[in-house]
């Protein structure tokens, strides 16, 4: 019996990773391409990264909350641990950026460079943090 609940187990944690990295890869492409138009537009490493994550965060919220982690608890619950993690990680992510760019790495591999350091952070911080059941 143990062993079927971990392997229950198991195969829900694979479908949510599954799930997880779906929306997230449609985020990655949502966010990368606001960032790459608006920075060429602007310069603005600030403003791109600003405007990017705005608009690929609320595609991610929405997706996790409804589908990946289909979320039981209130929206305004889970909001608030989801901005709060958002932009912890949207300010580690800039400065990540920042240093890569100041390292003379093109802004687009700095982005990339970023994500890949932040992405595997916010799925255990949604996972653990913004999305677990009380």
């Amino acid at each position: 019996m143990k062993k079927l609940i971990l392997r229950i187990c198991t195969i829900v944690e694979t479908a949510n990773f599954i799930k997880w990295l779906t929306v997230g890869f449609s985020s990655l492409i949502i966010d990368v391409s606001i960032f790459i138009l608006i920075f060429n537009e602007s310069e603005s490493i600030f403003l791109a990264n600003f405007l990017s994550a705005l608009c690929s965060t609320i595609f991610n919220y929405l997706m996790h909350f409804f589908w990946t982690f289909n979320a039981r608890s209130k929206h305004g619950d889970s909001l608030v641990r989801y901005i709060l993690n958002i932009v912890l990680l949207w300010l580690f992510g800039t400065g990540i950026i920042k240093f890569f760019v100041l390292m003379s790495f093109n802004p687009f591999i700095a982005k990339l460079l970023s994500m890949a350091i932040v992405l595997p952070i916010n799925f255990f911080t949604l996972r653990s943090f913004v999305y677990k059941e009380k």
